[in-house]
């Protein structure tokens, strides 16, 4: 007879509280985000006031009388108002925004905290097209994950919506929309997935024998292809320029970096006094005792919240800076490979929040306004056995075409040759691939 055991095991799990949550929101928001939440939870938390604004007591005591019923409808703790209105929050993505709303379907996707995480990354590539940006094998580098791994993320962020997000190009994008509506045993996905270079050059004649179809078949099923979005991502662009404000101020003092935060236009956060003194008042009633104190706690979190969020945020740039040193005194082109994993371990952070923390924002240097997330790069190793950022790569493809002769381009076979020159061993078909992400045309078509 088969024994029945008993056992018993010990095991670690996050549990994403409404804080939590709004701690995680808090270190991703760029600058201008970042200033209108805080105005929003001024307005929200009568507790809450800007430092140096002044006496309110008028304010509170018509706050305090239109709510007056509203403190009995409040309950300590988790299921508290406050906390309502923050689900409510992280339920309703702007659907302005594309990465918001990519975000909003992660977080309802996975639970393991290194899966958003990277999730998270992959999200901060697409552009604004609904297109990934970046190689998955860079990807791969800045977060430290395997690069199946980052694959299968990838993969379920494609089935979000809008259609035809995430693909890393436009047949990726058109098969993952074919596939959205259930047609993959069409015709139109088998031209797609297999014909592909026939279709852009509306070959009718090759792709109806490549088929076995008539070419009214195929002019039907590329009717179908026409109707799909090659731009998924375009629905939430806006058409108004979006000035961008920089987070973290780099400046050159001699040969040495200085940092600090763009904080000039960022309120301060004060308690409110007055609302201290009603707590403390014998005849201030329980209920409204009970409101007071609850507000009270939520603005201390809000503050310390703020600080931490400051202070992470100065670890991880200083890491960085320690690191790409060079690139910010002179260019990008002498930045070195660095890593999230890198950076988590120098700043001893966890990825994740270092993930967070360079999502979105910008950094001004003495060289301009550049993305944080530019000073990462994944590593390449040269024939001497040094080391090399891929950035760097791509910038030497760059300066190489612009400073090639323009009758006679050059082509990608002879850039290949030109970097091997130099210990890149690099191919012609990585060259090329390089040179699609800078948006440069091949020989061919260049003037």
């Amino acid at each position: 007879m088969e024994q029945i055991k008993l056992s018993h095991k010990l095991s670690q799990k996050l549990a994403l509280t409404p804080q939590l949550i709004q701690a995680v929101h808090l270190l991703r928001l760029p600058l201008p985000a970042l200033q209108e939440h805080i105005k929003k939870q001024i307005e929200e938390n009568p507790l809450l006031q800007p430092l140096g604004l002044e006496d309110l007591s008028s304010k509170i005591k018509a706050f305090l009388s239109s709510n007056s019923e509203r403190p009995h409808s409040i309950r300590l703790g988790s299921t508290d108002l406050y906390n309502k209105e923050l689900l409510l929050e992280n339920r309703q993505p702007d659907t302005d925004n594309l990465h918001d709303h990519l975000l909003h379907q992660l977080r309802m996707t996975f639970l393991s905290d290194e899966e958003l995480a990277v999730g998270e990354h992959i999200i901060d590539s697409i552009d604004s097209n609904g297109y990934i940006e970046i190689p998955l094998s860079q990807l791969s580098n800045d977060t430290g994950f395997p690069l199946e791994r980052v694959e299968k993320i990838l993969f379920v962020i494609q089935t979000f919506d809008p259609p035809g997000v995430g693909g890393r190009d436009l047949r990726e994008c058109l098969l993952i929309q074919l596939k959205v509506k259930e047609m993959e045993r069409s015709l139109a996905h088998t031209i797609v997935k297999s014909y592909f270079k026939e279709l852009t050059r509306k070959n009718l004649t090759v792709l109806s024998k490549k088929t076995s179809v008539s070419i009214d078949d195929v002019k039907q099923a590329i009717k179908i292809i026409s109707s799909l979005n090659p731009k998924p991502g375009a629905i939430f662009s806006r058409d108004k320029n979006v000035t961008v404000v920089p987070d973290v101020i780099v400046t050159k003092h001699k040969n040495a970096l200085k940092i600090k935060l763009n904080e000039k236009e960022l309120p301060g956060l004060n308690i409110n006094p007055n609302y201290l003194k009603l707590l403390k008042d014998q005849n201030t009633s329980q209920e409204v005792k009970q409101f007071i104190a609850e507000r009270l706690k939520n603005a201390i979190w809000l503050t310390k919240t703020m600080e931490e969020r400051r202070n992470n945020i100065l670890k991880v740039i200083n890491a960085i800076v320690k690191i790409q040193k060079q690139a910010i005194l002179k260019n990008l082109s002498h930045i070195k490979p660095l890593t999230l994993a890198e950076v988590a371990k120098i700043s001893g952070l966890h990825h994740s929040t270092v993930s967070r923390i360079v999502a979105n924002k910008y950094a001004s240097t003495p060289h301009g306004t550049v993305k944080i997330r530019d000073f990462f790069s994944g590593k390449y190793t040269l024939s001497d056995g040094s080391l090399i950022s891929s950035k760097s790569i791509l910038l030497k493809i760059r300066d190489i075409i612009l400073k090639g002769n323009k009758k006679t381009p050059l082509t990608d076979k002879a850039i290949s040759d030109i970097l091997q020159k130099d210990g890149i061993q690099i191919s012609r078909r990585t060259v090329a691939k390089h040179r699609k992400k800078l948006n440069i045309p091949s020989s061919f078509f260049r003037p």
